[in-house]
C-alpha cells in the first residue's frame, strides 16, 4: 500500500482514495445492459430464502433500530423499524447503506506502520503482536517516568462499556488522560453541567412538553440526536402548541423548517443570549425562586444591563422587537435553549455556551417539565475510575502516546487539536480504525477493527436523549482474521509492559457485564421482535436478557425523569472580546470574511460512507459536496467571483484553492466552507479534502474554532 501521510491528511492517495466517491455504483446501472450481451461478467449473487433481523445502528449516537433484510444471512439491504419506541419508525440516509462499509474501498484489512515521520513516509504492513510489544515498551517507560510525557485515550463515544474500559486502563498511569473527543457531548449540557448540581444524574430535553425551543445553530431537524425522537416531537407543532425558534446565520434545514428564523450575525450569539436575559429580568418574567436561590443572580442581572435588546440590535443584525419577543416567548412556558454543535464547525466557545446554557437556568426550566431534565444513567457493573477531560485543557506538547478509539461520534474536527498535544519528540499516536481517513495521517500504528455489522458493537441512548437505552449491534458478516479487538490489544500492551492493569478478555466479556448489570438493576424493560416485551423486575436470568440484545432488542429504562430543584449558578462575567462585540457591528479589516466549516453527521472526515452515498453529494446536490466555498452573491461581486470559480482563501494558518458555491442562504461576509466527501478525482494540495480547510481554522485556547477571519479572492 503505497501510501504517504500527505496524501491521507488531504484524502488524495491515488487510485485507493480517489475510488472513496466515484459514480461506480450508478455506472453498474448503465453496465447492465452490456452485461446482457455477456453473461459470464456477471457478479454472482446470492440466493436463497430471505430472512429479516432486527438490529441497531452502529454509525453514529443516534441510536436507531434497523430492519435487516438478509438472503443467506447475510445483509442485503437496511431499513427501518416502523414504530420501534426509541427511533419511531425513521433511520436517516447514511443508515440505509451501512452495511456497504464492509466492502469500502477504504477498508482496513491488515495493522500497519508508518516508516517515519514525515509526510513522504508510507504505510507498511505490520504485524499486531510486533505493534503490542513497542507499545509495551513505550508504555513501560511512560509508567516509570511520566515526566518525559503521559498517556491519553481518545475516547470518540463516551458513556460505552468500553470507555470504562478505557478509564480503567489509564488509571493506572500517573497524570493520563481520558480525553472525550470534540462533539462527543452536547455543548448546552456540558456548560450547565458546570452552572449545576446534577450528581451522578444525566440531563435530558424534554422536548415532548416543551412550549417553546429556543435553538442557535442546532440542527434539530437535520440529524440531532435520534432522528425519529425529533421527527415525532417537531412534527405538526402548532397542534401541540411548540415553537421552533431558530437562531442562525444560515437558512439551514432547520431554519427552513422552524416556525422563526432569525437570521443572527456570526459571532454574537452571546451578546443576542445575554439581550434575551437583559429582557426576562427587566419585565420580571423569571420565577421568583430563581431570584432567591440560584448564585449569582444579582452579578448576572447587573451583567446584563449592558445588553440592551436596542443596542445589542445594531450588533447582531436583528431588530430590537425580535429579541423581546424571543424573551417573552422562553419566559411564558416551559421551554428549553440549546446550542448548535455543528458536525465540522464544532461548538462555540465556552463563554458563548455559557450565556446559551444560562437561559435555562434564568428561566426556571432546569429540572421542570418541558426544559431540562435528570435522568439515570445506563446501569454500569463498576465506577468508571477516570474523570474525561477535554482536551483543550490538557497541556500543549505533554502526550507521548496517544490512542484513537475506532467509535464514530460523526463530527470532526482539525487535527491541530490533536497533534499540538504531543510532546515534540518520538510520541506514538495508534489509531483503532474501520477504515483509511484523514486522522489516519496523523497515526504511527493503525489496527484495523471489525466493520459495522461485523462484531457485536454498543448502542447507546445520545446526549439529551429523553431516556435512557441500550442495544447491541449484531454481526451478520464475518470480520477478518486479522482484526483487532480494541479491548484485548491493550490488555496484551500491558501485559507486554508488565503491568498489573485490570484486564478483560474482549470487548464482548465487557458488553456481557453490561448487560448482567442491567439485569441486576430491576429497571426498564426489553422490547423485542413483534412488539414483545420483558420487564426486568420479572425476568428470570441475565442471560434471557443478554439473548434478547442480540436477538436486536432494546433496553429502555423506566420513566424515571422527575422535575427536581437543582443547585444552580448563573455566570456572573464574559470575556473582554464578547464585551467589545458591543461597541458596534463586530467590524473585520477591508477583505476580511469570517470563515466557517459546516458538515453533516455521518459525512465527515471521522466517519466512512458508503460509495454508493455520492448520489446524495454528487449527482442530487442534496448535500454540500466537500471542498467547496458557499458564499453569498453579495459577497462574491465584491471579490470578483462567479459561480464555479475558484477563490484562493488566506488565513493565519495557510492558504488554500476552492471552487465557489453561490448560495443567497450565506450571510453576507461570510465563508461557509464544506467539509465533506469530494467529487472523484478532485482532491489535490489546493483543492483539499475536509482537512484542508479544517487545517486552516484558528483554534481557540478552549479548544473551539468555530470563527476564523480570512482573506479572500480570485485564484
Amino acid at each position: 500500500m503505497n501510501i504517504t501521510r500527505r496524501e491521507l491528511l488531504t484524502l488524495a492517495g491515488g487510485s485507493v482514495l480517489g475510488t472513496l466517491f466515484t459514480p461506480i455504483p450508478w455506472k453498474l446501472l448503465d453496465d447492465s445492459a452490456i452485461w446482457t450481451q455477456n453473461w459470464s461478467r456477471i457478479p454472482a449473487l446470492r440466493h436463497g430464502p430471505v430472512s429479516y433481523r432486527l438490529s441497531a445502528c452502529p454509525l453514529c449516537p443516534g441510536g436507531c433500530a434497523l430492519n435487516v433484510r438478509c438472503v443467506q444471512g447475510r445483509p442485503v439491504s437496511l431499513g427501518a423499524v416502523p414504530e420501534h419506541p426509541v427511533s419511531n419508525g425513521v433511520i436517516c440516509a447514511t443508515a440505509y447503506a451501512g452495511h456497504h462499509l464492509a466492502t469500502h474501498p477504504l477498508r482496513l484489512h491488515q495493522p500497519y506502520a508508518f516508516n517515519g515521520k514525515t509526510g513522504e513516509s508510507t504505510l507498511l504492513p505490520m504485524n499486531e503482536a510486533d505493534i503490542a510489544s513497542r507499545l509495551g515498551g513505550q508504555v513501560r517507560k511512560i509508567a516509570q517516568s511520566p515526566s518525559d510525557g503521559v498517556i491519553a485515550i481518545l475516547d470518540q463515544r463516551p458513556g460505552r462499556a468500553i470507555s470504562a474500559f478505557y478509564q480503567e486502563f489509564l488509571a493506572g498511569f500517573p497524570g493520563s488522560h481520558y480525553v472525550v473527543a470534540p462533539g462527543a457531548d452536547d455543548p448546552t449540557l456540558s456548560a450547565l453541567s458546570a452552572l449545576c448540581d446534577f450528581k451522578d444524574l444525566v440531563p435530558s430535553y424534554d422536548f415532548e412538553n416543551a412550549r417553546t425551543i429556543l435553538s442557535f445553530g442546532a440542527p434539530l431537524l437535520d440529524g440531532w440526536g435520534t432522528p425519529g425522537r425529533m421527527y415525532a416531537a417537531l412534527h405538526n407543532r402548532a397542534q401541540k402548541g411548540r415553537t421552533l425558534i431558530q437562531a442562525e446565520g444560515v437558512h439551514s434545514r432547520t431554519a427552513l423548517q422552524a416556525d422563526t428564523w432569525l437570521p443572527l450575525m456570526a459571532g454574537t450569539e452571546a451578546a443576542f443570549a445575554l439581550a434575551v436575559g437583559h429582557v426576562i429580568i427587566q419585565e420580571g418574567r423569571y420565577p421568583a425562586l430563581v431570584a432567591r436561590h440560584v448564585r449569582n443572580f444579582p452579578e448576572y442581572a447587573e451583567l446584563t444591563r449592558a445588553f440592551a435588546p436596542e443596542r445589542v440590535a445594531q450588533v447582531c443584525g436583528l431588530s430590537a422587537e425580535q429579541i423581546i419577543a424571543t424573551a417573552r416567548a422562553i419566559a411564558s412556558g416551559p421551554s428549553i435553549v440549546i446550542s448548535g454543535g455543528n458536525p465540522a464547525g464544532g461548538p462555540f466557545d465556552t463563554g458563548t455556551e455559557t450565556a446559551i446554557a444560562a437561559l435555562n437556568v434564568l428561566s426556571g426550566n432546569v429540572g421542570c417539565s418541558g426544559g431540562v431534565l435528570l435522568r439515570a444513567a445506563v446501569p454500569a457493573p463498576v465506577h468508571a475510575p477516570k474523570p474525561a477531560v477535554s482536551l483543550a485543557t490538557i497541556p500543549d506538547h505533554s502526550i507521548k502516546v496517544l490512542i484513537l478509539d475506532a467509535a464514530a461520534s460523526g463530527n470532526t474536527y482539525p487535527l491541530a487539536l490533536l497533534t499540538r498535544k504531543l510532546v515534540r519528540q518520538d510520541a506514538v499516536v495508534v489509531q483503532f480504525s474501520a477504515f483509511l481517513s484523514s486522522q489516519s495521517g496523523a497515526a504511527d500504528f493503525i489496527l484495523p477493527v471489525p466493520a459495522p455489522f461485523e462484531s457485536l458493537e454498543e448502542v447507546q441512548s445520545p446526549a439529551g436523549a429523553d431516556r435512557a437505552f441500550f442495544a447491541l449491534s449484531s454481526p451478520f458478516m464475518s470480520a477478518s482474521d486479522k482484526a483487532v479487538d480494541p479491548v484485548a490489544f491493550l490488555s496484551r500492551v500491558a501485559t507486554a509492559a508488565g503491568l498489573a492493569i485490570p484486564q478483560a478478555a474482549s470487548t464482548e466479556v465487557l458488553l456481557k457485564q453490561r448487560s448482567e448489570a442491567i439485569f441486576a438493576s430491576h429497571r426498564g424493560v426489553v422490547t423485542g421482535p413483534a412488539g414483545t416485551r420483558m420487564q426486568m423486575k420479572d425476568t428470570v436470568s441475565a442471560d434471557d436478557v443478554w439473548k434478547a440484545l442480540t436477538d436486536g432488542g432494546y433496553w429502555i429504562d423506566d420513566s424515571t425523569r422527575q422535575p427536581a430543584s437543582i443547585p444552580s449558578a448563573l455566570p456572573a462575567a464574559i470575556s473582554a472580546g464578547q464585551q467589545a462585540a458591543l461597541s458596534g457591528t463586530p467590524s473585520l479589516p477591508e477583505g476580511t470574511f469570517r470563515l466557517m466549516p459546516f458538515g453533516w453527521r455521518g459525512a465527515t472526515m471521522t466517519a466512512a460512507v458508503a460509495p454508493v452515498m455520492s448520489k446524495l453529494f454528487q449527482e442530487s446536490n442534496l448535500r454540500a459536496l466537500g471542498g467547496r466555498l458557499h458564499i453569498n452573491p453579495a459577497t462574491a461581486a465584491a471579490c470578483g467571483l462567479a459561480d464555479g470559480e475558484s477563490a484562493r482563501i488566506t488565513t493565519a494558518a495557510g492558504t488554500l484553492t476552492m471552487p465557489v458555491v453561490v448560495d443567497a442562504s450565506v450571510m453576507p461576509g461570510l465563508l461557509h466552507a464544506a467539509v465533506g466527501p469530494v467529487p472523484n478525482k478532485t482532491a489535490t494540495a489546493t483543492r483539499p479534502e475536509s482537512e484542508g480547510i479544517l487545517a486552516l481554522c484558528s483554534l481557540q485556547d478552549d479548544g473551539s474554532w468555530r470563527f476564523t477571519e480570512a482573506s479572500m479572492g480570485k485564484a
